[in-house]
């Protein structure tokens, strides 16, 4: 054995022929003798120098320290076991020795067996006491260290050991709290109930662990949230010495628990769905049950299959999409909006967030989204953008309308001079004069611009009309015949009238005029031939029943439709079809206002037109008009034939414009009436006062003039001379003319620009022989 592996041992004896006696026999059972010390002082420092492994100690020795109180310093200073060598047997050496706890106690004199084995039941002695308080140290430091709170009890349910996490949960330190009922330091109430629990953790019937979910009252008042584990101590005969108590704080637990509670019921009741996605073993981890309401699909299925997402997708969009997912992947946040097909064929549009969720190396391991049914949202833009589409055609069609009135109006002024002049031109030459065949070309051509204008103030929804009460059926039967002859053999003309169909009022002439333009249209997108269907039903209107007609308001309406089968249209010729001048015929076949003079003249008649189209299949126009209760009435007829009336009355004609009133003066002077003239409204009362005695039958006046309009001079004339008939005439639009006072839409008489001499004179003479009254 080496010196190293050779137990050391101090003999302090102070007789040293004993001592000497006691170093040969440790030689000998070879042990290594460390020194010999001979009193205690000596041993204390010899102990400290050597570090000995045993101390055979002698308990009476010379000095101021006997081996007693040496071995108490040698056990406090170095933890070095002690055996005492002594010759002394009597009971206050034996109680003094053992205090300090010795390994052994060997009578003088003794056998070298008795001592070696004294030896090696102390060395064996006291390694096992340092295992087991190194062990001690160990677990102690443990509990200590641990974030569970550790409190140890004895037999009697008292507080023995109590480490850090226990001191702070309980407000107790381990010192005060030593020696006190478990009950009065851990003091606990049931978590549902509320109500104190007892603690019998060292009952006879506490056999095994237990586990609960309570509240800790602390030292200070507080309520802390704890789960608790108690397990009991026995010893080897099975008897209860104690027990272990671990408990740890479950605020943070709960609160999560709470949070994920309060994350599922949203999840679970929001509108919204709510997703997540590993991205590592692309499985769906969650989605919310709002995806079976949206996608028309149950969950288990996705969770089954969760390529089936993609399938959901419209493959105009799932690239897009798939592109989305990369950028997430790579650890982008998106926002994409896409459409699905729902199991039940249905389409909806979807708005989803997606986010994705990085570990601690910055790699993407999951992605969470929130999906939202934007269908309303999207329909709700789509008829909006329909509306604002309309709103600006309408008011681009108003602006062009506005310019198209003022244009009719100046040109109305220019044909009624030429007309005229032309006319009395001709009443002056004989029928077989070689001029009267130019001017009758030219008056003619004069009377094609006066429809042209026309034409503009019905697109201008200007227009002077008398409307009246008929049904459409009868307008459709009246122009069959003219409708089949327009249209031509290699085309079907089929009317279709409903039976019952309902009673409008408007210009009949007006609705005739638009049947025609429309055949004509369907004609020309049928080069080589097809089929002309005209058809009328009644309809009610209690909601947009297309997504075009946002300007048709709720009502009982009769539904005129005219579709063929023919070229049909692009959506842009569509979006221009009713601007004035817009043709999509070759130059020299179509002037542009036939669909724009329809659509005038349906607005002005209250009513509403659209129209669906696509290339190749061919043009549908629905007409709606206002549906009355009131019954039909007959349109009164004036027969103009035969010579020109005369007469010899006195007319007033106050005109503003030159040409007009020049060839007005001519016309009313040929007819042998005694014509007075004036500019302006202003003129005109000047030379009414130079006259006062004089007798004026008739005033014949303009409705716009500067100053004083046409109604403003006539009821100042009127005001002294009652008895004056008064005919209005203008080339403005009704809505001029009523803001001048001037209405036709009232009983006052009234004669549109552009007028021939022959027009003229009937209606003065009508005026002049009509009795009032």
């Amino acid at each position: 054995m080496s010196a190293e592996q050779q137990t050391k041992i101090l003999i302090v004896e102070d007789e040293n022929i004993v001592a000497k006696d006691i170093q040969n026999t440790l030689k000998s059972l070879g042990y290594l003798v460390a020194g010999v010390a001979a009193s205690g002082e000596e041993a204390i420092q010899k102990t400290g120098e050597t570090r000995p492994d045993l101390v055979l100690m002698d308990i009476m020795l010379r000095g101021y320290q006997d081996g007693v109180e040496a071995a108490q310093t040698i056990l406090a200073q170095h933890n070095i076991p002690v055996i005492y060598l002594t010759a002394y047997t009597d009971d206050k050496t034996l109680q003094r020795a053992k205090i300090t706890e010795p390994y052994g106690y060997i009578l003088k004199p003794f056998e070298e067996r008795e001592l070696h084995i004294a030896i090696e039941m102390a060395i064996h002695k006291h390694r096992m006491a340092k295992k087991l308080q190194e062990r001690e140290q160990w677990l102690t430091k443990i509990l200590k260290t641990i974030n569970d709170a550790v409190i140890v009890i004895d037999q009697k349910g008292e507080v023995a050991f109590m480490n850090v996490a226990a001191e702070t949960l309980t407000g107790w330190k381990q010192k005060e709290a030593a020696g006190k009922a478990l009950a009065e330091i851990f003091k606990i109430v049931d978590a549902e109930s509320h109500a104190a629990t007892t603690n019998g953790f060292v009952s006879p019937a506490f056999n095994v662990g237990s586990e609960r979910y309570s509240w800790l009252l602390t030292k200070d008042g507080r309520k802390i949230p704890i789960d608790d584990n108690a397990v009991p101590l026995r010893d080897e005969a099975g008897n209860l010495t104690g027990a272990v108590l671990v408990f740890r704080d479950i605020s943070a637990r709960r609160q999560a628990l709470a949070n994920e509670e309060r994350f599922r019921q949203m999840a679970e009741n929001i509108r919204e769905v709510f997703w997540m996605f590993d991205a590592k073993q692309t499985t769906i981890l969650y989605v919310s049950p709002a995806y079976e309401e949206i996608w028309g699909r149950s969950c288990e299925s996705l969770y089954q299959q969760p390529q089936s997402f993609w399938e959901t997708i419209h493959p105009e969009d799932r690239e897009r999409v798939t592109a989305a997912q990369a950028r997430q992947l790579a650890g982008e946040q998106t926002h994409e909006e896409y459409r699905l097909r729902r199991a039940d064929g249905e389409e909806r549009w979807i708005w989803d967030r997606r986010f994705p969720i990085k570990d601690k190396s910055g790699e993407v391991y999951r992605i969470a989204g929130i999906a939202e049914d934007i269908t309303e949202r999207k329909r709700a833009e789509e008829a909006l953008r329909h509306s604002e589409e309309q709103l600006r055609k309408s008011q681009r069609l108003e602006a062009i309308g506005r310019l198209a009135g003022g244009l009719a109006h100046d040109f109305n002024n220019m044909l009624t001079a030429i007309i005229g002049t032309t006319e009395l031109a001709m009443l002056e030459l004989h029928r077989d004069h070689p001029v009267r065949r130019d001017l009758k070309e030219i008056k003619q051509t004069a009377d094609r611009a006066a429809n042209l204008t026309r034409q503009l103030l019905a697109f201008a929804r200007q227009q002077i009309i008398a409307p009246g009460i008929l049904n459409v059926n009868d307008l459709l039967m009246n122009l069959d015949k003219m409708l089949r002859r327009l249209i031509g053999e290699d085309i079907e003309l089929v009317i279709a009238p409903s039976s019952d169909i309902g009673l409008v009022k408007v210009e009949a002439g007006q609705i005739e005029q638009v049947i025609v333009n429309l055949a004509v249209n369907a004609r020309d997108a049928m080069p080589e031939g097809g089929k002309l269907v005209l058809q009328t039903e009644n309809v009610t209107v209690d909601q947009k029943i297309s997504p075009h007609s946002a300007e048709l308001s709720p009502g009982d309406y009769v539904l005129l439709t005219v579709r063929d089968n023919g070229l049909g249209m692009t959506e842009e010729a569509k979006s221009h079809l009713f601007e004035p001048f817009f043709t999509t015929k070759e130059v020299g076949k179509g002037t542009g206002l036939g669909l724009a003079t329809c659509y005038g003249i349906i607005k002005q008649n209250s009513g509403h037109i659209e129209v669906e189209s696509a290339l190749g299949k061919g043009s549908t126009f629905r007409i709606y008009l206002p549906r009355i209760d009131e019954m039909a009435g007959a349109t009164p007829e004036h027969d103009h034939a035969g010579a020109l009336p005369q007469g010899n009355e006195t007319v007033l004609l106050v005109e503003d414009e030159p040409t007009v009133r020049e060839v007005a003066t001519r016309m009313l002077r040929e007819q042998g009436y005694n014509v007075l003239v004036a500019a302006n409204g202003d003129e005109a009362l000047n030379l009414v006062r130079s006259r006062p005695g004089e007798s004026i039958d008739l005033l014949v006046t303009d409705v716009v003039m500067p100053r004083l309009s046409g109604r403003a001079v006539a009821d100042q004339l009127r005001a002294t001379r009652p008895e004056m008939k008064v005919l209005f005439i203008s080339g403005y639009s009704d809505d001029t003319l009523t803001r001048h006072g001037a209405s036709p839409d009232t009983n006052l008489n009234f004669l549109q620009k552009p007028f021939s001499p022959s027009l003229l004179a009937y209606k003065i003479r009508e005026l002049l022989d009509k009795i009032e009254g």
